[in-house]
């Protein structure tokens, strides 16, 4: 499954039709396009869509008041086909159907420990996802043989290259996740909840060479090897929630939270020296990849009153920041952070059963802080594969102001 080819004889007869070059390309393609439609029926449908099977697994286990214990597993196979994009070039694009063949396991074991005053739970989790198809690969109609180009168009614009194209599909990953929650009843009308985890993620699939053109060879001498064995991605999330609501006197309320996100990428940078596009030409832009990490905070109090029995006023205020660090950046540094301050008023009213009214406004304010240089900076990746087939594009920066 994942490999589509095509009968070498017809290959050659289209090379034959459309010839080498950017010239011959633009002259001749719909010459090859018609050949090549001639043997299309006696080709056969391939019917698109999924078919889901899951089983599930609860077990609850209560020894005696105030302890229980849980394990929930559950296992889902996902196969059939879903039309994917194959393209060769800016004017050659393919639709294939690419194959399905998941397998996602999860398991989730818990205890927790239940008072009248509150209750307690903790837990660990694994999740493991097993892709049977690691790559798609599919012969090029028009070629038999590989050849790259730049001018007078280059051969990433007509798609007549390479002899193969070859993309990576979903790698197989795994992740372990470790959690805490509880609610604690602190007095009569009190309330604190909190909950905390902590999770890793791990894929190291093998990655694919930069290219299947083997005559990119002649730019690049690697151009057939991988950046580097495997993916060599991992992650660590650590997640925390804090939150307290109260009744303070008749008919006021009060809400306060903390909430923290960290995403800490541990993937092992990489320098590439070039990447092909589209598997036709080799581009001599080196690309550093780099592992980027960010935390998220929000720090929030709402203050509910209720001065009708249908009708009640709600202000609010919250603090968040974001802090984004990349490659060997410094943590912390004020250029790579945003703040916002956020400060709501609202008045809901339930004029009648079947109505209900708000009116609210929400004033922000946020501060942006760059680099030490204003600059607009546009990165787009699209990574088709692991090492091969990105591409990579950046706006110039803004003059310094």
């Amino acid at each position: 499954p994942g490999v589509f080819t095509i009968p070498d004889e017809i290959q050659s007869l289209a090379e034959a039709a459309v010839g080498d070059g950017g010239a011959n390309a633009a002259a001749n393609t719909g010459a090859g396009r018609t050949l090549i439609s001639e043997f299309l029926p006696g080709v056969h449908p391939i019917d698109l869509g999924l078919q889901r099977n899951k089983g599930v697994l609860d077990l609850a286990y209560t020894p005696s008041v105030p302890w229980s214990f849980g394990l929930s597993a559950s296992r889902e196979k996902r196969t059939g086909n879903r039309e994917s994009g194959a393209s060769f070039g800016f004017s050659f694009a393919n639709e294939l159907p690419e194959p399905i063949d998941y397998i996602t396991t999860e398991l989730d074991a818990r205890a927790e420990y239940s008072r009248p005053w509150g209750t307690l739970q903790g837990g660990v989790a694994v999740s493991l996802f097993d892709n049977e198809i690691e790559s798609m690969r599919w012969d090029n109609p028009f070629r038999i043989t590989d050849q790259t180009y730049e001018t007078p168009f280059g051969a990433y614009v007509n798609g007549n290259g390479s002899v193969l194209g070859r993309m990576a599909l979903a790698p197989s990953s795994n992740s372990e996740r470790v959690y805490f929650k509880g609610l604690v009843k602190v007095a009569k009308y009190t309330r604190i909840y909190g909950t905390f985890s902590f999770s890793l993620f791990n894929q190291n699939a093998v990655l694919l060479p930069y290219t299947t053109n083997t005559a990119l060879v002649a730019d690049y001498a690697g151009a057939l090897d991988s950046p580097r064995a495997t993916a060599q991605a991992k992650a660590g999330v650590t997640s925390f929630d804090l939150s307290a609501n109260s009744r303070l006197i008749e008919s006021l309320y009060v809400k306060a939270g903390f909430r923290y996100y960290n995403f800490n990428d541990k993937t092992e940078p990489m320098d590439l020296p070039g990447y092909s596009r589209l598997d036709q030409v080799w581009e001599f832009e080196p690309i550093a990849v780099e592992p980027y990490s960010f935390m998220r905070s929000k720090a929030y109090a709402d203050l509910t009153w209720h001065f009708m029995s249908n009708t009640a006023l709600n202000l609010g205020y919250s603090y968040s920041r974001i802090e984004r660090t990349e490659g060997e950046e410094v943590e912390g540094a004020d250029e790579n952070t945003s703040h916002e301050n956020t400060f709501k008023v609202s008045l809901d009213s339930n004029v009648l059963d079947w109505l209900w009214l708000r009116g609210s406004y929400l004033h922000g304010i946020r501060r942006w802080y760059l680099y030490p240089r204003l600059r607009l900076q546009a990165v787009l990746r699209i990574r088709s594969e692991p090492g091969q087939r990105q591409r990579s594009g950046r706006v110039d920066p803004l003059p310094e102001f």
